[in-house]
């Protein structure tokens, strides 16, 4: 899951609910206690000054790659690659994302 924005934390909380195993990356550099103890309580993952940089597959998504950002979103690293079925993405009011 990319974000920068909390409705779509809320998405990912009833996907990891499922049983459904999750990874967020969020651009942001910190969230709120609160959704962070969510976030860990569901052994939910999660990058922050992160974003998916790259996508792999062939008829269909079948891994991503995420990329540590500085606060200007600059990449200042790139990360392994994620085996995953499917990348949710949501912009929220931040045209970063």
């Amino acid at each position: 899951v990319q974000t920068c924005a909390l409705p779509i934390y809320l998405d990912a909380i009833a996907l990891a609910k499922t049983g459904a195993k999750v990874h967020i990356a969020d651009v942001r550099e910190s969230i709120s206690p609160t959704l962070l103890a969510q976030v860990q309580d569901l052994k939910i993952e999660l990058s922050l000054s992160s974003s998916v940089i790259e996508a792999s597959g062939s008829k269909g998504v079948q891994s991503c790659r995420l990329a540590k950002l500085n606060s200007q979103g600059e990449v200042l690293s790139m990360g392994p690659a994620i085996t995953t079925e499917l990348i949710a993405m949501s912009g929220g009011f931040t045209p970063t994302v």
